[in-house]
C-alpha cells in the first residue's frame, strides 16, 4: 500500500504527491485481500495515516465515527441552553 496526497485544484504543491508542505487529504492505494484498494484515509497527517494503514493491514476495518457519537447542532444548542439556564439559577 502506498500513501499519497490528493491535492486540491488550488494547491501549489500539485506535482508532489507526498508533499509535507501542504495539508491536502491523504489517500492510500494498493491491493487488499487480492483486490484493488483505493480509499481516503480521512486524515492530513502522515503519522496518523501510517497508523490507519497498519490497522488495515492487521485486518482491522477503518471505521467512520458513529453518527450517534457525533455532536449535532441541535444537541450542542440544547446543551448550551441548558448550561446557560443552570448558571442563571
Amino acid at each position: 500500500m502506498i500513501t499519497y496526497r490528493r491535492h486540491k485544484k488550488t494547491c501549489t504543491h500539485r506535482g508532489d504527491r507526498i508533499s509535507m508542505q501542504c495539508r491536502c487529504a491523504l489517500w492510500c492505494k494498493g491491493r487488499m485481500e487480492g483486490k484493488p484498494y483505493e480509499k481516503s484515509l480521512k486524515t492530513r497527517s502522515f503519522k496518523r495515516a501510517e497508523q490507519i494503514l497498519k490497522e488495515l493491514q492487521d485486518g482491522k476495518k477503518h471505521e467512520e465515527p458513529k453518527k450517534e457519537d457525533a455532536v449535532t447542532i441541535e444537541r450542542a444548542l440544547t446543551a448550551f441552553t441548558w448550561r446557560m439556564r443552570s448558571k442563571k439559577s
